[in-house]
């Protein structure tokens, strides 16, 4: 795959390290290095090797040249070596690195080999250089341009074919022609510059060739270029077919680099160049389908593979017909797709165009596979089709700039999220300045530039406490949204806002319909959760509030601050809830001083003494039992100011004791320092 021995000028003794034992001729420069045994290969040659190995489920990938072992996990993993470098071949690491990476200095040496040129024995060409200057010089103007007598002809300029339409005559004469390769008027010119150029332009078609047979587009192209221009530089006859088919070749060929590199219309006007210097040319007509297919005009990719069933030779229309069919059901499925999407049923039009783009990565699909996404509410991945596409096109389609306005104002899942509104808004302008006179476009910016107006007012009557106002008008916001997906952030943030405010009009059951419904769809979006655990404290459901929270904290609020918060709350109100009230009991106020409580307590304690019922079933004794121990519980907490403090703020009798042990631990603690000697009191806290 790389340089021919034959053509290396240098000793033997500086080439001989870098001839790849796979095709036995000097690496490419973009050859590999295995790092584990230092032996270098062309990358074209080496990766099959490997791929071979991995399809064959060897559990090794060996070197060709010393056998040995180049997987990762079993060569440098074992020896804990971090200098071999590795790269991934299919689904596994090998010690494998590009030499111009990893050893930059014998990548010098290598571009330094001296060389002759390869197409030495079709142009007489005395070159000789540097291995790395050997491409320069195959692309240079001046190389391999004249004849053995010197002669140089100019040639007419042909008018490029409109990619899609049927080829007409090759080219506009004054005199009729009757040959269906014609393309100008020529001059009569001598056979042997003619001979000569089409042998140089077929040494520079098998050089590009190789290269194209490695992936190496860009260089391929390049020389498929050279040879077209020496083409050019001849001027064809008439009834030169050879020259003219080599021609079509040439110009189907560097399509197909160009398909390569996702250069499709350009990949679509060489292959029509192609037609048109051979009409029965049936692999042009097919790299120009799908190069067509590539920019998502399946009408023309039919029409053209249509006209090649037409023109070409019955032995090849089998492939053309079999082309035909398969554009022709991706024409299809593109118009389902299309008619779902007007439906707005985005979940099943996502499913086919995801089926599409296997086929075709057209700008055209991908936007509409992120309008899929933006209508199921998945703005990021939205996002990053609309990036795709564009840098597919190259562009700025007012379609793709509509599709990411919508996407930043569905992004804005919080309030602190205004950029994403400012960002989206000012796209949405920018689209209807570059459209002004498509209405359905701006009937939808009109509607969204609306619902930013009105969700900014919500907001602000919220903060200034106008809450009936902000209901209202977070309702019409909800309403206005051309789409809200359940599942877009916006969509979350406009629900949960509304709980909010309806939390503060105490409508508790409205709060929980709109938590409920952000938290089936998004169920990690905690501000969600924490408003509904508060509507169910403000009705009194602290069980189920506590419950909740429990749950949440198992599966994946561990690590969440504001879910730990929400259980502490709900623990507490839980067992505030539980708790006996002591001053019902006592019959007093919560304001009621410590003789009041005693002497309260002196008249509760004569008709609940236990003695009282010592004639009554083993039932009641037992409650008058546990009643007398609560009303005494109850008279020593609240004689005690610690501990009334502790229950006015809520705390049960269990947390109180646990904090008067405390407190009782933190005064017997030994005390350093000024004042540790004057410290009086029963608590400390």
């Amino acid at each position: 795959m790389g340089h021919e021995i034959k053509r290396i000028v240098s000793d033997e003794h500086h080439y001989s390290q870098y001839e790849c034992i796979i095709c036995q001729s000097l690496v490419d420069l973009d050859c590999l290095l295995t790092t584990a045994c230092s032996h270098v290969f062309c990358r074209a040659c080496l990766l099959p090797w490997l791929k071979r190995n991995e399809d064959s489920h060897e559990d090794s990938a060996k070197c060709p040249t010393c056998n040995q072992d180049l997987l990762y996990s079993t060569s440098a993993k074992g020896r804990h070596d971090q200098r071999h470098g590795s790269m991934m071949v299919g689904s596994r690491a090998v010690l494998v690195q590009p030499m111009q990476v990893c050893q930059p200095l014998a990548f010098r040496v290598l571009k330094r080999i001296q060389v002759s040129c390869p197409l030495r024995d079709a142009s007489t060409c005395s070159w000789q250089g540097d291995y790395g200057d050997l491409q320069d010089h195959l692309l240079s103007s001046s190389a391999h341009t004249t004849t053995k007598s010197g002669n140089r002809i100019e040639t007419q300029s042909r008018k490029k074919q409109p990619v899609g339409e049927e080829p007409a005559t090759p080219m506009e004469v004054e005199e009729p022609q009757t040959s269906r390769n014609s393309f100008s008027q020529f001059k009569s010119v001598p056979d042997d510059s003619l001979h000569h150029n089409v042998a140089v332009a077929t040494s520079y078609k098998e050089e590009a060739n190789t290269k194209f047979a490695t992936q190496q587009y860009q260089q391929a192209r390049d020389l498929y270029s050279k040879a077209i221009s020496v083409l050019d530089e001849s001027q064809l006859t008439v009834s030169d077919v050879s020259a003219t088919q080599l021609l079509a070749t040439l110009y189907s060929n560097r399509a197909a680099c160009q398909h390569g590199l996702n250069n499709f219309q350009a990949a679509a006007e060489d292959a029509s160049a192609a037609v048109i210097f051979d009409p029965t040319y049936a692999k042009a007509y097919m790299r120009q389908a799908r190069a067509l297919v590539q920019m998502a005009d399946f009408g023309g990719a039919l029409k053209l593979l249509s006209m090649g069933l037409s023109k070409c030779p019955s032995n090849s229309s089998s492939l053309l017909q079999k082309e035909h069919g398969r554009v022709s059901s991706l024409q299809q499925q593109h118009d389902r797709c299309r008619a779902l999407l007007d439906e707005k049923e985005f979940a099943t039009a996502k499913a086919g165009l995801g089926n599409l783009l296997r086929d075709t990565t057209a700008p055209l699909v991908l936007l509409e596979a992120a309008e899929a996404d933006l209508g199921m509410g998945l703005v990021d991945s939205a996002r990053r089709l609309c990036l795709q596409a564009s840098r597919r096109s190259n562009t700025q389609d007012p379609k793709s700039l509509l599709v990411q306005g919508q996407c930043n104002i569905l992004s804005c899942g919080e309030k602190e999220d205004s950029q994403f509104l400012d960002s989206g808004v000012s796209l949405l302008k920018h689209v209807m300045r570059m459209d002004p006179d498509n209405q359905t476009v701006a009937r939808v910016i009109k509607k969204w530039l609306k619902s930013v107006t009105l969700l900014s007012s919500a907001r602000k009557a919220s903060f200034e406490r106008r809450f009936e106002e902000a209901l209202q008008l977070f309702s019409t916001c909800i309403d206005t949204c051309p789409i809200l997906p359940p599942k877009a952030p916006l969509h979350s943030a406009l629900r949960t806002e509304r709980a909010l405010v309806l939390l503060r009009l105490k409508k508790y059951d409205n709060a929980l319909q709109d938590v409920a419904l952000v938290t089936y769809y998004r169920e990690d979006y905690v501000t969600a959760w924490t408003t509904r655990f508060a509507a169910l404290h403000g009705k009194g459901e602290h069980e189920t509030a506590l419950e909740e929270t429990k749950e949440l904290l198992q599966k994946w609020g561990q690590n969440e601050p504001r879910i730990r918060q929400a259980y502490e709350k709900a623990d507490f109100l839980y067992r505030k809830a539980k708790r006996p009230d002591f001053y019902t009991m006592l019959g007093v106020s919560s304001i009621a001083s410590e003789r009041e409580i005693k002497k309260a307590y002196r008249v509760v304690a004569r008709d609940m003494h236990p003695d009282r019922f010592a004639t009554a079933s083993e039932a009641e004794r037992l409650k008058a039992k546990k009643d007398f121990q609560q009303l005494s519980e109850g008279l020593e907490i609240l004689s005690d100011d610690f501990q009334r403090k502790l229950y006015d703020e809520g705390y049960d009798v269990e947390a109180i004791k646990e904090r008067v042990q405390a407190a009782e631990q933190a005064a017997h603690r030994p005390q350093y320092g000024h004042g540790s000697h004057g410290s009086h009191g029963r608590y400390h806290y």
